[in-house]
């Protein structure tokens, strides 16, 4: 059975709330985030990648929400982000790990039946070989996708939050990205699917991997093990197994968010709303999960709070993160400001118990102009961002070492 086939079967029970939401009757004001340059500058990060493809997807799905009958915006979404922007956003994110270890691939188009497996092809086995030899980004190729599409939910959460966009523009991507969030792990409580994703063709026509779960598995447990590109479920311990099935079945706390049950928001009080989510990740350390909490006020305050726990095969590394967004720095400039704190594994490993304290601080500075003449456009931010981060993961930056990182690019809030 087609992964295809199983999104739209799961689709059906999904929460059909999100479909008789009432649209907001004030207005809002979209803010469409473009990202120029982002470090490393060899191709696009996967935090450039995923904020641009969402920011001209969000642009396409207002126009056809607007333009089109509710039948035809179905269709039309449905079919465009099955084979253009979930298969284009994924591709890009395991791209953008290749190209960080100096490995150049072809993503291969419309292959619809392959999601969520990335259509990645161009890549020789004595290169994947080689880049084993770094366990972390060896084993991250496998986990991009995951990464990804988490950082996507959680930017389109935040979003829709802060009121930069409306659910009924962009429902039939959200319901699907959730549903992404457990069809990554169905070749594991299903293994008779694993027949329906082959890897045929000659070395470089063939995908990265056959089923990316399995890969994942099998190198993290076994971080000396000789490299196979196409790793099946047969080869798996029962360790190995049962590590994903309850991986698989944690998964689905991805589903638990006020969106997915249909809540724009939470009042706290008279003047203060706020907006939660959980989510599981997996990273070359092993499982994430997230506690996400935004809160806004009726003063302009706009924050996120989020706990998020490591959990690798031998302990469990906490951390906690803050953030804070549109502060004044003066009539004209804005600045985000977001600091990490965290513990996790020594050397990154998924096999050690001891941890050690790291964290990130990144600060977003938005130039604001306005145009001219009067249109929908109302403002234009010129963005330069700045984050320093101890050793580490943080989702979305490529470079696990100490770093500092520099982004630019620019933001359009439209009417």
């Amino acid at each position: 059975m087609s992964s295809s086939k199983l999104t739209l079967i799961v689709f059906l029970p999904f929460n059909f709330s999100l479909f008789s939401q009432s649209v907001e009757e004030r207005s809002l004001l979209f803010r469409y985030d473009f990202v120029f340059a982002d470090q490393p500058n060899q191709f696009f990060t996967i935090r450039q990648n995923v904020s641009n493809t969402q920011s001209l997807y969000r642009l396409f799905s207002r126009k056809s929400k607007t333009d089109l009958s509710s039948l035809t915006n179905f269709f039309v979404q449905a079919t465009t982000l099955l084979t253009v922007i979930i298969p284009l956003e994924q591709s890009g994110s395991y791209r953008a790990v290749l190209t960080y270890n100096k490995i150049a691939s072809t993503y291969q188009p419309f292959s619809l039946s392959n999601i969520p497996e990335p259509s990645i092809v161009g890549v020789s086995d004595k290169q994947l070989s080689s880049l084993k030899e770094n366990t972390n980004q060896f084993i991250r190729l496998y986990t991009a996708g995951i990464e990804s599409n988490y950082i996507w939910l959680n930017k389109m959460e935040e979003n829709l939050f802060f009121r930069y966009e409306d659910i009924q523009n962009v429902k039939y991507d959200y319901i699907f990205r959730k549903v992404l969030t457990y069809s990554y792990h169905l070749p594991s409580l299903l293994s008779g699917l694993s027949s329906s994703f082959t890897n045929n063709g000659t070395e470089l026509e063939q995908r990265i991997t056959n089923i990316n779960i399995y890969s994942y598995a099998k190198n993290i447990f076994n971080d000396t093990i000789r490299f196979k590109r196409n790793v099946d479920y047969s080869d798996l311990t029962s360790n190995e197994k049962s590590y994903l099935s309850r991986v698989a079945y944690f998964s689905f706390i991805n589903l638990v968010s006020n969106f997915a049950l249909g809540i724009k928001s939470i009042r706290l009080n008279s003047s203060t709303e706020m907006a939660f989510s959980l989510s599981q990740l997996l990273s070359p350390l092993g499982e994430i999960y997230n506690q996400d909490f935004w809160f806004r006020n009726t003063n302009g305050l706009k924050a996120k709070v989020t706990f998020r726990e490591i959990i690798n095969d031998k302990s469990i590394f906490p951390g906690i993160s803050l953030a804070l967004y549109d502060l004044n720095l003066s009539n004209k400039i804005k600045f985000d400001w977001s600091a990490n704190l965290w513990s996790q594994p020594e050397h990154l490993s998924f096999k050690d118990r001891s941890g050690s304290l790291g964290g990130a601080s990144e600060i977003g500075l938005h130039y604001q102009t306005k145009p001219r003449k009067a249109s929908n456009i109302k403002r234009i931010d010129f963005d330069l961002n700045a984050l320093y981060k101890s050793q580490g993961f943080l989702p979305g930056i490529l470079n696990l070492d100490e770093s500092l990182i520099l982004s630019a690019g620019l933001s359009i809030s439209i009417l």
